[in-house]
């Protein structure tokens, strides 16, 4: 019955949209401490293992076959810390992955407005069903937030949503710089010290990656291929916020996985995702606290462009080939 908006300082704040309490209610059905621990580590483990498995079935791949998947996965230095810190983070990441996989509208719609009522950012996503022309799947998912937040209206009232509001629109402002904030402004502050406004580099890195999805989505089209736009925004949906923590990395493991699979498990770009993975793993701790995390999420998204434009000029002179 209180206010779950009365502390606003980041950290000890909850400062999701109202209607992740749902997600934050389902975990509360015992007075015991121990069982709600136990509830939320064995949700959130068969959570992981369904999106490794959904991902490789999706893609005709047995377990068998991407093996190397489970253990660079569970011993993921994000992920164990989301379960350490008891964050959603995965159950945002389901919500994305089921969106992804999903062979009915339906059913993928309900995956994204999970990934959006926990995580705003995922939103993005839209753009994907956009390029696909996938009226069914966006219609089906603009139904689900509306009955969602008609939910959340009726069980936690009006008052808390406007409250969350202005709540949205400070953290918007807020950009933590320090060693543990993971944000790119802030790495980009701890190690070059910059004399222009972090807030303008926020913006200015925002619009960078808009270009980038942009690219990706019209090579989407072009291509008729959208498997790599979905890779490169949830690269960038990752890498975006302005408030960013370490366990905030694991949001880069679906889309890696996914551009394996794509890649039909091309050795170069296995090592290539094992070493970034490697990189993630070690830079918050022993190298540049999270810098070189963000290149290698850079130089991730530029790859994908780089193929993506790769295969269309591939398809234009094959055309042209044709047609002489």
């Amino acid at each position: 019955g209180a206010d779950p908006y009365d502390i606003r300082d980041i950290g000890p704040a909850f400062l999701y949209p109202p209607p992740a309490l749902f997600v934050i209610e389902a975990f509360n059905v015992s007075e015991s401490p121990d069982v709600r621990s136990l509830l939320f580590l064995g949700t959130n483990i068969a959570v992981i293992l369904f999106i490794l498995h959904s991902i490789h079935t999706h893609f005709g791949y047995s377990a068998r076959e991407v093996w190397f998947w489970y253990p660079l996965v569970l011993f993921f230095a994000p992920f164990l810390a989301t379960l350490h810190l008891g964050q959603i983070n995965l159950i945002t990441g389901l919500g994305i992955v089921l969106f992804f996989t999903a062979m009915l509208p339906w059913l993928a719609a309900m995956g994204l407005a999970l990934a959006v009522i926990t995580k705003i950012t995922p939103v993005a996503f839209l753009f994907y069903s956009i390029v696909r022309r996938d009226r069914q799947t966006l219609l089906y998912t603009l139904l689900a937030l509306g009955l969602v937040v008609a939910a959340s209206l009726l069980r936690y009232g009006w008052p808390l949503h406007i409250t969350y509001l202005d709540v949205f629109r400070d953290l918007l402002d807020v950009l933590p710089i320090s060693q543990n904030s993971q944000s790119f402004v802030s790495k980009v502050w701890m190690v070059f010290q910059p004399s222009i406004s972090p807030s303008i580099v926020q913006r200015v890195f925002l619009l960078y990656l808009g270009l980038l999805v942009l690219a990706s989505g019209i090579l989407a089209y072009r291509t008729g291929d959208s498997v790599p736009l979905f890779i490169v925004l949830g690269l960038a949906v990752a890498a975006s916020p302005n408030v960013m923590w370490y366990h905030h990395f694991v949001f880069l493991l679906p889309p890696l996985l996914i551009w394996m699979a794509w890649q039909n498990l091309e050795m170069g770009l296995v090592l290539w995702v094992i070493a970034g993975l490697l990189v993630v793993q070690i830079d918050y701790y022993y190298l540049t606290t999270g810098f070189l995390s963000h290149l290698f999420v850079q130089f991730s998204i530029l790859r994908v462009i780089i193929q993506q434009y790769s295969k269309l000029r591939v398809s234009e002179m094959a055309r042209s080939v044709s047609a002489a």
